[in-house]
């Protein structure tokens, strides 16, 4: 089905119908159907201040237009410019959206869900495209609050335990959301929430306080969802959690945001926080995880952000810090996302404060460096105007640094010197950044941005200006740039206080060929289905793997046992260990194991591997863990992998119910971006495990003097493989 937003409203009291204003810039024309182009207000250029007491003037803004389309089917999309234009460019570049120009009409295709912008020679006067996946009308007596089509006005929502709130696509909402101490939201739809009502006048507004809402505020809340709608106009941070435990945010967009402190989203010493298939353009910070001295005690801990689409005015775009007031800030990722601009920095950390923060991943980031893009500026004052027009942005795509918060921001906002002295810092190294792995960075380069001292202008910066306190173990690996792969000795690398830092431009599949263990005749065709806890009558789970999942004696290479490779016994497997915590939380679920390393090898073919699996496909499983990839060849077509492993898992799920979770290589591999992109079309979780693979101490050497065998995942890697796969099959049990 296709559809879209149209925002109408007959008014009861009165002949007049309410008009959103319309584009002028742009016409839409969806499968041939012209389709309302809506307007909205963003930053015309990057000028900014500290909180003045007063907003910012409109003319230091712009127009920029949207349209939101819903659909679950490829759209023919044709649109009008009526902008003065040379060159039109559809992004994230990374999409690989090929358009033409015909009768003055630019024509494209989406193929799938996603979020989109059209620009016409620069940034200026853009245009969004937002084509979404349907989120179905509930029973309005099902939800507490249910905006339906047409303008509402609700002014401040305020959300209690248990509550809902659905904004259908045709809903436009005049108002913000706002809960403290709740649990179990649910906010959902297709549809637009706007702050446009709300002012921001104080001089002593801040932003962690209550004064001023945004477009979404949560303090100390728990089991938080927000999934599809649409934020614009905030007069403060845009969506922020405050203290906040299990929230996920889920294809939102938040958009047409100028004001001052209009970050995308803050998450505030706050825990289990998952942002993923999202769009955020912000005026000022893109994603950024704080923490302050009210919550100082609670640590910012398991935050994901994957699948997104970052666009940084000003500011930073994924971005740890500025304020970390806590213990620790670890388990954090960043993953598959696309900066279209990256603000000052598109790659940060600025530990401010207290907190140590290590154990982090930036992963598979795609980053846009425009020529057209112009550089920030501060105002001084009321009077003082944007003068740097003429001059490009320089954005720096990594920086890690840890200068002091507390010391910039004691004078201009009264923060106080010291931290809050409930809060034990033993064995915390104040200032400390280590352990941070960024891998897989692609940046497109627009080669008309000069070079600057003989390099390409893509500065990385790590710094710690703190005395006696090195950052350590940091790893910046396959940075590629226009296709070319970023070396050590051609970077804009600059380092201060610095130990062990990896930068490797090397083979990102190094580790993938130290595997030598054949994906021949790793078990005799009639193990290749087998079971655990057959007689089970509960739920019902299939493990799809190979010699990580089920490996039988082969003892020409030292393995005399038959369990996943290479545990040190069969309960300490993966497999083992995940039906063991599945078997204590309900006793009768059965499951059975999938052993497809001849799939994997004949992938091209693979539907003629599928008698061998005729009894896990009569298994008819409630969930599927697809674990295979690591014996497909190195030079497989991404394309029909992908293909072929869709068929596989449709084969296995012959009802159709089963829910599946993804994985990606323990090694890495060139196939993990055919599972990725499945996962993505099909809105599937995918759970990351390349990391492990580069990481000795999760394997078996020293165990086993077969190369291949050694290479495998020891007890400690099946153990963490076990607890990131269990990250999403606890909530489906």
């Amino acid at each position: 089905m296709f559809s879209y937003s149209e925002f109408k409203h007959e008014y009861t009291k009165s002949a007049f119908p309410y008009l959103e204003p319309i584009s002028s810039d742009y016409r839409v024309f969806v499968s041939g159907k012209e389709v309302p182009v809506y307007t909205c207000r963003i930053s015309a250029y990057p000028f900014n201040r500290s909180w003045p007491g007063h907003q910012r003037s409109a003319d230091q803004t712009e127009l920029a237009s949207f349209v939101n389309l819903v659909s679950d089917e490829p759209l023919n999309i044709e649109v009008e410019v009526k902008l003065p234009h040379e060159t039109v460019f559809i992004k994230p570049y990374s999409k690989n959206i090929t358009h033409t120009v015909k009768d003055g009409r630019v024509a494209f295709t989406l193929s799938e869900n996603g979020d989109f912008v059209l620009e016409a020679g620069s940034y200026h006067h853009c245009l969004y495209i937002f084509n979404s996946k349907p989120i179905l009308p509930p029973d309005p007596e099902s939800v507490t609050w249910y905006f339906g089509p047409g303008v509402h006005m609700p002014g401040k929502v305020v959300l209690k335990d248990n509550e809902s709130l659905y904004v259908d696509k045709d809903a436009l909402v005049l108002g913000s959301i706002y809960a403290e101490d709740a649990k179990n939201i649910h906010i959902f739809g297709n549809g637009l929430f706007d702050d446009i009502c709300e002012g921001r006048l104080s001089s002593g507004d801040y932003c962690y306080e209550n004064y001023t809402n945004g477009n979404i505020k949560f303090y100390d809340c728990e089991n938080i969802t927000v999934e599809g709608v649409l934020f614009r106009n905030s007069a403060i941070f845009c969506a922020s959690f405050f203290h906040c435990f299990d929230v996920v945010l889920d294809g939102i967009k938040i958009f047409g945001q100028w004001c001052y402190n209009s970050d995308g989203i803050d998450i505030v010493n706050s825990q289990r926080v998952i942002v993923k298939n999202s769009f955020v353009h912000s005026f000022d910070d893109t994603i950024s995880l704080k923490a302050i001295d009210r919550y100082a005690l609670t640590d910012v801990t398991d935050v994901s952000v994957e699948n997104c689409t970052l666009w940084c005015d000003w500011g930073r775009t994924c971005e740890i810090g500025f304020e970390t007031a806590c213990r620790e800030y670890k388990n954090i990722s960043f993953r598959n996302c696309d900066v279209l601009r990256g603000g000052s920095v598109a790659i940060d950390i600025q530990n401010g404060d207290c907190a140590e923060v290590h154990h982090l991943l930036f992963e598979n980031i795609r980053v846009e460096y425009n020529s057209f893009d112009t550089a920030p500026e501060i105002q001084v004052s009321d009077d003082k105007v944007y003068t740097r027009k003429d001059e490009m942005a320089e954005v720096r795509l990594i920086q890690f640094s840890n200068y002091r918060f507390r010391e910039q921001y004691h004078t201009v906002n009264g923060v106080p010197f010291e931290w809050n002295k409930e809060l034990d810092l033993t064995g915390i190294e104040i200032g400390g950044v280590h352990d941070i792995i960024c891998r897989d960075i692609t940046v497109y380069y627009d080669e008309r941005i000069p070079m600057r001292d003989g390099k390409l202008n893509v500065p990385i910066e790590i710094e710690s200006s703190l005395e006696g306190v090195e950052f350590y173990n940091i790893e910046i690996s396959n940075v590629v740039i226009n296709g070319n792969p970023l070396t050590r000795e051609n970077a804009l690398l600059t380092t201060r206080n610095v130990r062990n830092l990896t930068f490797n431009s090397g083979d990102r599949y190094e580790q993938l060929k130290k595997n030598n263990v054949s994906a021949e005749n790793q078990l005799k065709p009639s193990h290749f289905v087998t079971f655990l806890n057959p007689e089970g009558k509960g739920r019902r789970i299939l493990f799809l793997g190979n010699s990580m999942t089920l490996h039988g004696v082969a003892k020409e290479i030292g393995w005399n046992s038959c369990h996943g490779m290479a545990a040190s016994s069969p309960e300490k497997d993966y497999v083992h260990l995940i039906a063991k915590h599945v078997n204590e939380i309900d006793p009768e679920v059965a499951f059975c194991i999938c052993q497809a390393a001849e799939w994997e090898r004949n992938y091209q073919t693979g539907e003629n591997c599928y008698p061998l699996f005729e009894n896990a496909r009569a298994f008819n499983a409630d969930i599927i863990i697809m674990r295979v990839v690591e014996n497909c060849p190195a030079s497989l077509d991404v394309k029909l992998f992908e293909k072929s492993l869709a068929s596989l898992l449709d084969y296995l799920n012959p009802s159709g119910k089963a829910k599946i979770i993804l994985t990606t290589g323990f090694w890495q591999h060139p196939g993990d971006a055919a599972i990725r992109a499945y996962g993505a079309s099909h809105k599937l979780p995918i759970v990351e495990l390349g990391d492990l693979g580069n990481d000795d101490s999760m394997k078996a050497i020293g165990k086993f003097e077969h190369t291949g065998v050694a290479n495998h995942p020891g007890d400690l890697g099946m153990e963490k493989m076990a607890e990131r796969i269990l990250e999403q099959l606890d909530p489906l049990l």
